[in-house]
């Protein structure tokens, strides 16, 4: 409970800021959805990624069944 009333404090605190003429935001960036092009890449094998697996058919992995 102490946490909390601490968390109040301080925004009663921040609520005393004159904020007059400071503009509303909900983010302090101007940048929008700063996401990378996508790149196709060669991605491992199958052989060589099921060469690990316990259990496999040559096409997938082979794990025991979760639900009957």
């Amino acid at each position: 409970m102490g946490d909390l009333n601490q968390i109040l404090q301080y925004m009663a605190k921040l609520g005393e800021l004159d904020t007059l003429g400071v503009p509303e935001c909900s983010h302090p960036f101007d940048d929008v959805n700063c996401f990378r092009d996508d790149e196709v890449v060669l991605s491992l094998g199958r052989n060589l990624i099921l060469q690990n697996a316990p259990e496999h058919n040559d096409e997938t992995f082979i794990a025991p069944m979760a639900v009957e």
